[in-house]
């Protein structure tokens, strides 16, 4: 493992590459955003927006997709009360709310002034998508990403409005620098970190050999093509593209003009409590990125607030090697009976997928071959 010289991402993290003097492609982009013209941007967008602003009073004019994040809520507060447009706001639900992120669910559902829909997928299917994709590959939330894209393009295409605007550039964490989503973005994004792991909902039924799952049972998680799109002439964008996007300003903002609430204590792995903090099975999605890349939730957080300005890479190392081995221990029980599994069997699954190439057992423990508090020292 070699870690970012900017930041503290190691370079197993996907979609994350060092170039020829150490530097990740997301800290580049960082760099990059100090130069681009932000009005020019600004303006580029607001073209985007009247064309799909409508004179009809009872027509939408764009669709905002969100769960009650930070993210999500400061980007249609910018839609509604800033650029003046007229929004509907869609949710693919979490699978295990937390308390914190039911109370911000409600703030994205009632204090926007913006109609709202949730949509309510299948449980029992939903429940054992996340189940196969948490026990196959390691990664319990590629159904939610998959749907949390599909779904509100979708809405969008069901009432003909023309624009769905998303938040970060996947640029953010080293993705592509796109300001419209396309189908090949989703798929890159859509992945866990190996070629195997990239498989497309239009196969899932492969993967439930009783039958079970049907392609016609998929339809909240296969993504409209593009000949669909064009038919319907709707767009979907990023916000971050077109605006410089900083996650923790977006908190401070929410927090204050809304009262936006952070979880309650820390969230284990990290001394941080507002990013991710919406859905309970999200602290095992972040455990697993630890034990296959070797990249810490504080690591995974704290990353793009040092390429912002908001604290130092040496902060960040000291905070990392006190919270690196904390297991997730808060929302366990919730998440065993949720999957209904045995403590033994879901410590087995999570088990399978340490990569022993970067972890060894030194005094009966699992350890991180090469820290990045090591590399430091050294």
């Amino acid at each position: 493992m070699k870690y970012c010289k900017k930041c503290v991402t190691p370079d197993t993290r996907p979609r994350v590459s060092l170039d020829e003097n150490g530097v990740c492609n997301a800290c580049r982009y960082a760099e990059k955003k100090k130069t681009i013209n932000w009005d020019a941007r600004k303006k580029e967008f607001e073209s985007i927006l009247n064309k799909s602003r409508s004179n009809d009073p009872m027509k939408y004019d764009c669709v905002v997709p969100g769960s009650g994040g930070k993210d999500s809520i400061y980007v249609a507060y910018m839609l509604k009360h800033e650029y003046k447009m007229n929004p509907l706001l869609v949710t693919y639900p979490c699978c295990i709310y937390t308390d914190a992120g039911k109370k911000n669910f409600e703030i994205f559902r009632t204090k926007l002034g913006i109609d709202h829909i949730t949509f309510t997928p299948n449980a029992e299917l939903d429940k054992k998508l996340v189940k196969k994709f948490f026990i196959e590959y390691g990664d319990p939330y590629l159904p939610w990403i998959r749907a949390i894209h599909t779904i509100p393009v979708k809405v969008a295409m069901a009432f003909k409005i023309p624009l769905v605007v998303f938040g970060e550039c996947l640029a953010e964490y080293g993705g592509d620098e796109l300001g419209i989503m396309t189908i090949e973005s989703i798929n890159k994004f859509a992945r866990t970190g190996s070629v195997k792991d990239l498989k497309m909902p239009e196969n899932w039924p492969e993967l439930f050999n009783d039958g079970s799952v049907t392609l016609s049972d998929l339809k909240a998680y296969i993504y409209p093509s593009q000949k669909e799109l064009e038919e319907a002439e709707i767009k979907a964008v990023y916000f971050g593209y077109y605006h410089f996007w900083d996650g923790y300003k977006n908190y401070l903002f929410c927090k204050e003009k809304l009262g936006w609430n952070e979880h309650e204590g820390r969230m284990e792995g990290s001394w941080m409590n507002f990013h991710s903090m919406d859905d309970k099975v999200d602290t095992f999605y972040q455990y697993l990125m630890l034990l296959k890349f070797g990249i810490s939730r504080a690591q995974k957080e704290a990353s793009p607030m040092i390429r912002n300005g908001h604290i130092t890479r040496e902060e960040v190392i000291k905070k990392t090697k006190q919270y690196f081995y904390e297991f997730p221990y808060r929302y366990l029980n919730d998440c065993m009976d949720w999957f209904d599994m045995t403590q033994e069997e879901f410590f087995n699954v999570l088990e399978k997928f340490r990569n022993k190439e970067i972890w060894e057992r030194i005094d009966n423990e699992w350890r991180l071959k090469n820290p990045i508090w090591e590399e430091v020292s050294n």
